[in-house]
């Protein structure tokens, strides 16, 4: 929900920006123009490698055997390193509850073979994830320690009108072990980023700086809350473990950006950086936008992962980031009138929907 606030916000802002390089000459608009589009390279250092206890038992398997002889068109899928359930689809199991969520947490109680590791306390109703969704509810529940949430972590159940689960996804830490006392505070945590964007701040001439000044005011009016940093804990994965971290927005005219950042709560290090700006080089003669698609010359292979699980692999069973004779071409010819370009929020051209 954040997010999408954020994103609304700057779409809304930047074409003030824009408009505001009109004092500037030519040459002076292509440079900015050129300064902005070259973003600040992101940081990531966040994992998913981190070393989970495997919780794969006799008893959990024994669990999914006896959900597949009761529901013949169940499937489920684990994970192959840490044996989480991650996908269950294809069941009708009973559960109870007054509410969506006490029905989801009493089926998690009522399963402790299939969600080994997971403490049932750790869980926290997450309602702008959770909707009313094939006749019945759409439940997720997130992770969290102490109530610092642990990030992409929990488990979401779809659960009918008459009380049966009709699908489970989860992605948890179990047993997970983290230390929670914080060196740093938020304040600190916001001091951190600060000292990282002054060092990668860039020489823009006081000229430039007067004209687009209009334009970073009304940002910061669109922005609203996200103007200022609001730091919040969070849990992460990082370095082969699980650490306590700050995250927050932060809006910069020098470099120009709304960067996420994710600070390590004890070393102040910067984990993740990311601009949630996002631009391109202005297309000029000498740097048009390429012209591709995308060309299948043949069938990817039809394999039983692909059938199962909607896994894409090669002939092998090997599973790759994309199809098998899918071919980036260059288009010989291209119609203009196809471009469709975006301002305030609205598109235009011929094709714009």
């Amino acid at each position: 929900k954040k997010f999408n606030l954020l994103t609304a916000a700057i779409a809304l802002a930047l074409p003030a920006v824009a408009t505001s390089h009109s004092a500037i000459t030519t040459d002076g608009l292509n440079n900015v123009a050129s300064m902005q589009a070259k973003q600040l390279a992101s940081i990531n250092k966040l994992d998913d490698t981190v070393s989970l206890e495997n919780i794969s038992t006799a008893l959990q398997a024994e669990a999914i055997a006896n959900i597949k002889q009761a529901n013949p068109n169940a499937t489920v899928r684990q994970n192959q390193t840490t044996g989480i359930i991650e996908a269950m689809y294809g069941i009708a199991m009973p559960t109870s509850g007054a509410t969506a969520e006490e029905a989801a947490r009493n089926f998690i109680a009522a399963n402790p073979n299939l969600f080994s590791g997971l403490n049932v306390a750790q869980l926290e109703y997450n309602p702008h994830r959770s909707k009313a969704a094939l006749g019945g509810q759409l439940v997720r529940l997130d992770q969290a320690i102490a109530g610092v949430k642990v990030l992409h972590s929990g488990v979401g159940l779809v659960i009918d009108k008459n009380n049966n689960v009709r699908a489970v996804m989860a992605d948890y830490a179990p047993f997970i072990d983290v230390t929670m006392a914080s060196a740093l505070d938020g304040a600190s945590a916001v001091s951190a980023a600060e000292i990282d964007l002054l060092q990668n701040q860039r020489n823009i001439p006081a000229q430039m700086l007067e004209a687009l000044q209009p334009g970073f005011d009304a940002i910061t009016k669109s922005l609203g809350v996200f103007a200022t940093p609001h730091p919040e804990q969070i849990i992460v994965k990082t370095g082969g473990e699980h650490k306590l971290a700050w995250q927050f927005y932060y809006y910069s005219t020098n470099p120009f950006g709304v960067f996420k950042y994710v600070i390590d709560a004890q070393s102040g290090d910067v984990l993740s950086r990311q601009d949630q700006v996002k631009t391109i080089v202005p297309v000029t003669e000498e740097s048009p936008l390429p012209q591709t698609a995308d060309y299948f010359p043949t069938f990817p292979p039809i394999t039983q992962g692909l059938k199962d699980e909607c896994k894409i692999e090669d002939a092998n069973g090997n599973e790759i980031e994309a199809p098998i004779g899918m071919e980036r071409i260059g288009l010989r010819k291209f119609n203009d009138s196809n471009r469709v370009s975006g301002v305030e929020g609205l598109l235009t051209g011929k094709h714009a929907l």
